[in-house]
């Protein structure tokens, strides 16, 4: 129960005073709530409700890229940064349950036009988040680890830092290597938890 203090202003022949009156307060019913009802279907007042609320979602994944590089460095191998394109985020509205493990796996570098693959190549960066803590992932094509596991128990949208990513591969003495030629490998970022299971990207 709200209580007011109402302020009673008399006027006495010494002059202007103010007092002040308590308010009754019901010892039998003394309290109030405030309240409201958790829907994982989103704002039910809202037309555009989000789509991610009350689920474990992988909402954005990141590319990499390399550039471009000399034939000699396909031949003799080679370590290099990567730039980065988009971020990682993970979002967890989910009821409850707040667990969950992001994996990655990486195929091989094929060429774009034809059947020439790379191999020997490692991906490697870290992964960290000021709540959820920090892991160095380095797997190789056809590989496949752990990016980063939240067991804190925190819910929220998670954008996950990228940092130092580099890209090294072994000599390819035999590959044939056409003029520009364009190879990339599939990254396949698996976001899994016991309950729920979460949603493909």
């Amino acid at each position: 129960m709200t209580a007011f203090l109402p302020v009673c202003i008399l006027y006495t022949e010494a002059g202007l005073s103010a007092t002040t009156t308590k308010a009754v307060v019901d010892d039998v019913n003394n309290e109030s709530t405030a309240d409201f009802t958790v829907t994982v279907d989103g704002d039910p007042d809202d037309p555009d409700p989000d789509p991610g609320s009350g689920k474990l979602v992988l909402k954005s994944v990141p590319t990499f890229r390399a550039g471009n590089l000399s034939i000699s460095k396909i031949y003799n191998g080679f370590n290099t940064g990567l730039e980065q394109a988009d971020d990682l985020i993970v979002a967890d509205n989910r009821v409850k349950e707040a667990d969950w493990n992001l994996d990655l796996n990486m195929g091989t570098f094929t060429e774009d036009e034809g059947t020439n693959t790379l191999t020997g190549a490692t991906l490697a960066f870290t992964a960290k988040h000021g709540v959820i803590g920090q892991n160095n992932v380095s797997l190789s094509d056809g590989g496949s680890g752990t990016v980063l596991s939240n067991n804190a128990a925190h819910h929220g949208d998670f954008t996950l830092a990228i940092t130092d990513p580099t890209l090294s591969m072994n000599a390819n003495v035999s590959a044939s290597i056409a003029e520009d030629s364009h190879y990339a490998a599939t990254l396949d970022w698996t976001l899994s938890s016991g309950s729920p299971v979460a949603e493909e990207l």
